[in-house]
């Protein structure tokens, strides 16, 4: 095997007969990315990067703090995840959003404009 180490990811491939294979490639490091587009009217993309598996959740709230939306809780493989949230059933805004992996906690801030 061969491992690489590239900026945020880990490529890991496998010497074949035939060549390099590549097995898989992951982040290193647990990230958030900015929603996009932002500020956004009725659908925005939300990426994260998980470098290892296991229990997370993305929870969405509004500028008081109550969560009006989850759009993920559950267990998750490690690699590269975007998910959208489609916002057409709420009003114009700021809203927060928050993903939740093992005892890692982020969060980000978005505007919904309609």
């Amino acid at each position: 095997y061969i491992y690489l180490a590239i900026s945020r990811s880990l490529q890991i491939m496998r010497l074949t007969e035939t060549g390099l294979e590549s097995i898989t490639d992951l982040p290193l490091t647990f990230s958030l990315s900015q929603n996009y587009p932002n500020p956004f009217n009725a659908q925005t993309l939300i990426s994260y990067s998980l470098p290892s598996p296991g229990p997370v959740k993305l929870a969405i709230f509004d500028i008081l703090g109550r969560q009006v939306e989850t759009l993920i809780d559950g267990p998750q493989i490690a690699g590269d995840h975007s998910v959208t949230w489609d916002a057409d059933r709420f009003a114009s805004g700021v809203y927060f959003y928050r993903l939740t992996a093992g005892d890692k906690e982020f969060s980000r801030q978005m505007t919904l404009i309609k």
